[in-house]
């Protein structure tokens, strides 16, 4: 398996992803390397390479290259191309639309960047992680948790959860994957205060939520028009 690249790069050669109300970049390599998002009155809460110096989630795609990275129309989506001669992966990542109201204290409110994985031809495989402080308070999932993780970086909580098994592999989390063309498969990232939202649960809310976000953007570009 090729080995998962690392972020230091200038801050023009990053993607930007948001929705309105949070951020996040993604480097030209496919990391996650900055979330941003509002916590109640204007207060803004971070994880950045303060907390995340190798990045903060990062992809590692067998004996495949990168091919190319682009936005989709109008949107703030972005797609990260991979390709082998085996076959090809697109890793698409969004900050899904705010789906509940938000109250003035900001409870309810949570940035969730997913990262959403889709073969485009052959067979690939792979893995998505998300890099661990060493002094975070990682807790495993608990029996109704479903598989989501959280860490504690900073104070901040961090809950962790996707469409395979999440294992602990030294000091990050590590999902596998293996696709055939058509197949897909995500992982998404939430942070916030506390754990006071339930995790991304399951592929099918993963693919509602890309929907949902691709047409928000799309007919808020429209509406310009």
């Amino acid at each position: 398996m090729g080995t998962a690249l690392t972020a230091h790069l200038v801050l023009g050669e990053h993607g930007m992803i948001g929705d309105a109300r949070h951020t996040a970049r993604i480097d030209a390599q496919g990391t996650l390397t900055h979330m941003v998002w509002n916590d109640g009155a204007q207060a803004r809460l971070h994880l950045d390479e303060a907390l995340y110096p190798r990045g903060i989630s990062s992809i590692a795609v067998s004996d495949a290259r990168l091919v190319t990275q682009s936005y989709r129309a109008g949107t703030t989506i972005l797609d990260t191309y991979f390709s082998s001669r085996s076959g090809a992966v697109k890793l698409t990542d969004f900050i899904p639309v705010a789906s509940q109201d938000v109250t003035p204290d900001g409870r309810g409110d949570v940035c969730r960047v997913v990262r959403f994985l889709t073969c485009t031809r052959g067979t690939l495989g792979g893995a998505l992680f998300l890099d661990l402080d060493k002094e975070s308070d990682i807790r495993p999932p608990e029996v109704d948790d479903l598989g989501v993780w959280r860490s504690r970086p900073g104070g901040v909580c961090v809950q962790v959860d996707g469409s395979s098994p999440i294992i602990l592999e030294h000091d990050r989390l590590r999902m596998d994957f293996t696709l055939k063309a058509g197949e897909q498969a995500h992982l998404a990232i939430s942070g916030q205060h506390a754990a006071q939202e339930p995790g991304f649960h399951g592929l099918a809310a993963a693919r509602k939520a890309l929907a949902q976000c691709d047409a928000y953007w799309r007919n808020a570009d429209t509406a310009k028009t």
